[in-house]
This record gives structure tokens, C-alpha cells and sequence, in this order.
């Protein structure tokens, strides 16, 4: 009976509330984000001020660093996993809106709907392969190998949504 009573009031938690044992992993994640995204393309600098880099509610990041801390993870690598995820998750986004034709999300106008959709693909693109050059570095092939995997199989869901309409 404990542990419904619990669930119930885990699902009453907010956001914030669930963050706050991580949060610092979290700011530390929106400035990697925001620092190695940095560059002397033009268009890209357009981009990254069109795009929310570091604005979303970063449950992924979240999900990784609580996960984390309950097997006693302390990768210094935690922070650049978080960003690669979030930077696919965001790409993924900006992909999504382009099919979807979207002018608008959460209340502001869509990269596409700003610059066009090609130099949309090619944004989102950027931040694919970026996402990548940061876990480079992580030095664990297994967990490259797992990102890769997932991308793909996102990916040819999105294809597949294509197809089907």
C-alpha cells in the first residue's frame, strides 16, 4: 500500500521538484549546450538565436543524471552525454517541424517558419552531427554504438510517418 501512496505522489511532483537534485548537472548542461554550439558560420549564430538551445524542460537530461545517481554514476562524461541527447531531441524537434509544416512551438515561430526549410534541415542536421562530436568524447563505444541506434530507429520512424501519409 506504501508504494501507491508514493506514486501517487510522485506523479503530483512538479518538474522543478524532480530537477532540484540534479540542477546543477542541469545548468552545467545548458552551458556546454550553449558554449560548444559557438561559431564563426553566420547562419548557424542565426540559427542558435531562432532555436531555443538550452530553453526546453530537458526531461531527458534529467532522466539521465537521476538514473545516474541511483547506480552511483559519476561520469565527468554526464554532462556531454546530456547535451548530445538534448541536442538530438532538439534536432528531432526542428525536423518534425519542417514535415509538419509548423509556423509556431510552445508560442514562438519555428526555424523553418523563419528561414525556410532547407536551411532548417541543414540546422537540424548540424545539431545531429554536433550532438555526435560531443559524445566523441566520452570514450565508450557502447554508448556511441546506443546513440547511434536510437537515432536511426527515430529517424526511420520518421520516414515511416512519411510514408504512411
Amino acid at each position: 500500500m506504501q508504494n501507491v501512496s508514493r506514486g501517487a505522489k510522485l506523479s503530483q511532483m512538479k518538474l522543478e521538484e524532480i530537477q532540484a537534485p540534479v540542477l546543477e548537472q542541469l545548468t552545467e548542461t545548458s552551458a556546454l549546450m550553449e558554449s560548444t554550439l559557438n561559431s564563426d558560420v553566420e547562419l548557424i549564430n542565426q540559427i542558435r538565436n531562432i532555436v531555443p538551445i538550452s530553453k526546453g524542460k530537458k526531461v531527458r537530461s534529467t532522466l539521465l543524471f537521476l538514473l545516474s545517481g541511483a547506480s552511483e554514476n559519476n561520469s565527468p562524461h554526464l554532462p556531454a552525454m546530456a547535451s548530445s541527447i538534448e541536442l538530438i531531441h532538439l534536432a528531432s524537434l526542428i525536423h518534425d517541424d519542417i514535415l509538419d509544416n509548423a509556423e509556431l512551438r510552445r508560442g514562438t515561430n519555428t526555424l523553418n517558419h523563419e528561414l525556410g526549410n532547407l536551411i532548417s534541415v541543414l540546422g537540424g542536421d548540424f545539431l545531429f552531427v554536433h550532438s555526435l562530436n560531443l559524445m566523441n568524447g566520452v570514450d565508450n563505444p557502447d554508448l556511441l554504438s546506443i546513440l547511434l541506434e536510437s537515432t536511426q530507429v527515430m529517424v526511420e520512424g520518421q520516414l515511416q510517418e512519411i510514408g504512411n501519409n
